[in-house]
């Protein structure tokens, strides 16, 4: 239930694969409400981290409740630099500057020491200290330093939207054009999309301000921000991706469109995934960084099972390869409901081949008898964690094995084996002998290749 949730919700995905934060994850969720964006997931462990009673008292003793800033402008100079580790000399200077603003600003009444505080923020919090001769300073994770870095970008939204110039040119030229602030950005867009009125004008206005410099990066913003921005930019992106399409083709406006994940750009998107050449509809369905469902509108599915037997294979077997897991779902979903045995097959090996089980467990339930039977001569039974589904894909091969006649095609089914088997070796030695290799040399050289390994 809960990876479900994690898999479902936009940046959450990839980072569940990671120890760290699904840690973050496991431990917010018996308390309330799940994360909605992979910014609340970073800030959620964050917020476990400094409600630690022993490191609470150390960072408002030590630092007098300020570590925030600090973290927040190391993060800003190492992402500035294109670096995740600063050297401790850089460190110790940004510690100073942030002194002598917190000083200006009648915070702090003395400046500290800076290598005390790179110690506290060691030591309590989420920096590290580099093992190297050289030393250096970075956080924990990379997503840290982009996560802290965003807060500043938050500011320059703000200030840019509010009327002022100069913020809006450090945010054009010194973000928005920079490729590695591109996470943070992003992070700024999940946090200020759903806040007040004034923050959801400030991103609305950073995702015009990006057309213009990179619009693969105004679509991500698009995709991970509120639909209350999307009211608000809707009517000039509509506009901007029409003019930049050319109808027919598969080009960078298609991308966008998919990134977007908006299901205003249906129109588009439908005659490409339709057409029946698989050049076309292969390379639309490819063109986003994933293929997000949202933009086929909400008839996906009633206009899928129309097109032809050719083109729905391929359209939903692809929908399953390169969707995220509301495109793995709905593939299931078609696939199962579809009479044709070939949509069933590709869609199921598209799925294992994510390691999607339960997904392709779901379809093989109602499948016909030749479906399990051509997937149980391409992958072996050792690949299904299902006990049930293991068991009947090893009958199968059995049963396939046994009625093969073609000493190629028992060599390969032998081979699709990982596990190193002594019996195995011996049919495959026997087997090497009867071949004639002087014909499909592509063929054999393969199949010579896995029997060397095994």
């Amino acid at each position: 239930s809960l990876m479900d949730h994690a898999w479902r919700t936009p940046g959450l995905r990839e980072l569940v694969a990671i120890p760290l934060y699904l840690t973050a994850l496991l431990k917010q969720a018996p308390g309330g409400s799940l994360p909605t964006t992979k910014e609340e997931v970073l800030r959620s462990f964050v917020t476990e981290l400094e409600q630690d009673t022993d490191k609470l008292i150390t960072l408002r003793e030590a630092l007098q409740g300020f570590h925030s800033d600090f973290l927040e402008a190391i993060a800003g100079k190492a992402t500035r630099q294109e670096t995740v580790a600063l050297s401790e000399a850089q460190s110790r200077a940004i510690v100073n500057t942030v002194q002598e603003r917190l000083r200006a600003d009648k915070q702090i009444a003395q400046l500290l020491q800076p290598m005390k505080v790179l110690d506290t923020l060691v030591s309590a919090h989420i920096l590290v200290r580099s093992d190297s001769e050289s030393g250096g300073v970075s956080f924990q994770h990379q997503q840290f330093q982009e996560w802290y870095a965003s807060f500043w970008v938050q500011q320059l939204m703000l200030s840019a939207a509010s009327g002022d110039n100069k913020a809006k040119e450090t945010l054009r030229e010194e973000v928005l054009d920079i490729p590695i602030w591109e996470e943070a950005v992003l992070f700024a867009c999940d946090r200020l999309s759903r806040a007040d009125q004034d923050s959801i004008k400030a991103v609305a206005s950073a995702i015009l301000e990006t057309l213009g410099i990179d619009p693969l990066l105004s679509a991500e913003m698009i995709y991970r921000s509120s639909d209350k921005v999307w009211e608000q930019v809707r009517g000039n992106i509509i506009s901007f991706a029409g003019k930049w399409h050319t109808q027919g083709r598969v080009d960078r406006a298609v991308q966008f469109m998919i990134d977007t994940g908006r299901a205003e750009f249906s129109q588009y998107i439908w005659p490409l995934i339709s057409d029946p050449d698989d050049q076309i509809h292969l390379h639309a369905l490819r063109s986003g960084r994933k293929f997000r469902m949202s933009v086929l509108g909400s008839d996906a599915q009633k206009r899928i099972a129309t097109l032809p037997e050719e083109v729905r294979v391929n359209v939903v077997a692809e929908i399953a390869s390169n969707g995220s897991m509301d495109g793995i779902e709905f593939a299931t979903l078609l696939a199962k409901n579809d009479a044709n045995s070939e949509v069933k097959k590709c869609v199921i090996e598209s799925l294992l081949f994510r390691r999607a089980d339960r997904f392709a467990k779901d379809i093989l339930k109602t499948a016909p008898d030749e479906v399990w039977r051509s997937i149980a001569r391409k992958w072996h039974p050792h690949e299904f964690a299902d006990p049930q589904v293991s068991a009947r894909m090893e009958k199968e091969a059995t049963d396939l094995l046994a009625a093969e006649t073609d000493p190629r095609q028992i060599l390969n089914m032998l081979l699709s084996s990982n596990v190193p088997n002594p019996e195995t070796g011996t049919k495959v030695r026997e087997l090497i002998e009867k071949i004639d290799f002087s014909d499909k040399a592509q063929d054999n050289a393969w199949l010579v290749h896995r029997a060397y390994e095994l």
